[in-house]
């Protein structure tokens, strides 16, 4: 399995009041991407106020020395007030989704070299085109691994607690519960038809507001810059957090 670093041997960094949330959910999850067992996957929570999504995958620690074997790959759980108030209405199936689609991030980052790393933040931080190609690729990879069930189940929870206040760069960003149930489709042998049956089923009631959700292709330069921000002020201070975790504290 993954080496998780923590003093505990929990995937997740927590208060020492609360309980490993995500620990069945990253167990499963990992199921359907083998290649990262071998890897040093460091999951933890934090609440800086730059992240605007559940949970983010970021690029391995490029730590001075430390060979590719040892990279380290942090994924990092929000713990913002408003989307805090969202992780606690997941089920564990959306859980795993959620995770599902972190982890399939990190197999992309497992397979650059150490330029590669750094060109990828560089234009995953500048380009909001760059951006929505990657969220595609990375959950149609869930899609085709097998995870897609999980996957539509945590979207479709994204747009049930966003029903009321609608989240532009999420619905722009991400593929939509319509078009995962769609992929899903094309792998009769990964999803059986009863499965099929329960996705459309929670699907129908949103049907309306996702379709009126929908944005133009062309995305604004103002939008551009706001993502580009968004992204940096989210980026610095979690990456220097990670590494005092890491470097300082020392997790085992």
């Amino acid at each position: 399995m993954s080496r998780l670093l923590h003093p505990h041997h929990s995937p997740v960094l927590k208060d020492k009041k609360k309980s490993d949330e995500f620990l069945f959910a990253f167990q499963q999850a990992l199921k359907y991407f083998p290649e990262l067992a071998s890897k040093q996957v460091f999951i933890y929570q934090t609440s800086f106020f730059g992240i605007q999504h559940a949970s983010r995958a970021y690029p391995p620690l490029l730590i001075p020395g430390h060979l590719k074997s040892r990279w380290i790959y942090p994924i990092v759980i929000n713990k913002r007030q408003e989307i805090k108030t969202f992780l606690k209405t997941l089920s564990e199936e959306q859980k795993i989704g959620l995770i599902a689609h972190e982890l399939s991030h990190t197999l992309a980052y497992s397979r650059l070299s150490t330029l590669g790393v750094l060109l990828f933040a560089m234009k995953y931080a500048i380009s909001k085109e760059f951006v929505r190609k990657i969220e595609r690729e990375t959950d149609l990879r869930v899609i085709k691994r097998g995870a897609g069930k999980f996957l539509f189940l945590e979207r479709i929870a994204v747009f049930k607690f966003r029903e009321n206040k609608p989240y532009p760069e999420t619905e722009d960003t991400y593929i939509s519960p319509v078009k995962i149930l769609a992929n899903l489709k094309k792998y009769p042998n990964l999803y059986h038809v009863q499965d099929l049956r329960i996705c459309a089923q929670q699907l129908q009631p949103l049907i309306k507001d996702i379709k009126s959700s929908r944005l133009p292709f062309r995305i604004s330069t103002s939008r551009k810059i706001k993502h580009s921000l968004k992204t940096i002020i989210a980026f610095f201070p979690e990456v220097f957090k990670t590494l005092y975790l890491v470097l300082i504290k020392k997790p085992k």
